[in-house]
């Protein structure tokens, strides 16, 4: 896949300050190199201090026998869930047979265990006792997240354990990349599947835009933290077990995008208020 667009920087340990004024207050992502190495995670987090820590708690990872995570989010009737206790399925991702199968992601790290959220510090660029503070956890083996954007939400990707290639696309993308309609379930999605991104074999003739996009690949490693800013455009996939926790956080209106997916989303959240006010509450759809 072409890469035509300039490479995200990579950087040390940035100052609170430095990091919103270079990057979040202009929207432009970069990969922190020297702040996840100091955080107890780092070195604590091996698949057999998480089954210890995490034991016999029950929870809720996606299934798909194909291992397509894109039929998952897009297609509601395809969606299958199972439950297990937390040891049981770290040892089915340790065995590796039918283990890309199975994928937990944005999964509340509390719900697993309190004493997770100790060995995490976000403090250097968020101060969780003045924001919603809700680490999630993202744990599989050889998986794929699909393409998609958050519609209000900020995110930190920290990658803990494994390798994981992401491939970025800027919010004037928009259209070339084919979301869902704002209106629908998934607005967030693109209706390419991701799988044929990678394989570069997207259908042109259904997606005739998709080759002017302009992607930027960026291949994380164990104690990176990507910051992906609002409406940016994500594609995420890695080979062989890993471990990564992601921070949401609301975006300021500054960061906001118009008129694309701005407008769009703005008439998405007036969707959801009204909705909710008559009584019959519909899903954000992954924010």
């Amino acid at each position: 896949m072409k890469t035509t667009q300039e490479p995200v920087p990579r950087v040390g340990k940035l100052s609170r300050e430095e990091f919103l004024e270079t990057y979040l207050r202009r929207n432009r992502p970069v990969v922190l190199t020297d702040v996840l190495r100091h955080w107890p995670a780092f070195e604590k987090w091996t698949p057999e201090y998480l089954k210890q820590v995490g034991g016999e708690t029950e929870v809720t990872v996606h299934y798909n026998d194909q291992a397509s995570f894109f039929d998952w989010y897009v297609h509601h009737e395809k969606r299958v869930d199972v439950k297990l206790p937390f040891r049981d399925f770290v040892d089915r991702l340790l065995s590796e047979e039918d283990a890309r199968e199975y994928y937990m992601t944005e999964y509340r790290v509390r719900t697993i265990a309190e004493a997770l959220l100790d060995d995490l510090d976000f403090s250097d660029y968020f101060d969780a006792d003045k924001e919603p503070y809700e680490p999630m956890l993202f744990l599989g083996r050889d998986t794929m997240m699909p393409l998609h954007y958050h519609g209000k939400m900020e995110a930190f990707l920290c990658q803990l354990q494994g390798e994981k290639r992401v491939t970025l696309y800027a919010p004037k993308d928009y259209s070339n990349l084919y979301p869902g309609k704002w209106h629908k379930r998934y607005p967030l999605f693109s209706r390419i599947d991701g799988r044929r991104i990678l394989a570069g074999d997207v259908d042109v003739q259904r997606f005739p835009r998709f080759p002017r996009a302009e992607p930027i690949v960026i291949d994380l490693h164990p104690g990176d933290m990507l910051y992906i800013p609002l409406h940016w455009w994500h594609l995420t996939c890695a080979a062989g077990y890993q471990v990564n926790v992601s921070h949401f956080f609301r975006a300021r209106l500054p960061q906001w995008n118009f008129p694309v997916p701005g407008f769009p989303m703005l008439a998405r959240e007036a969707m959801l208020k009204a909705s909710s006010l008559f009584g019959t509450p519909a899903s954000s759809d992954y924010d």
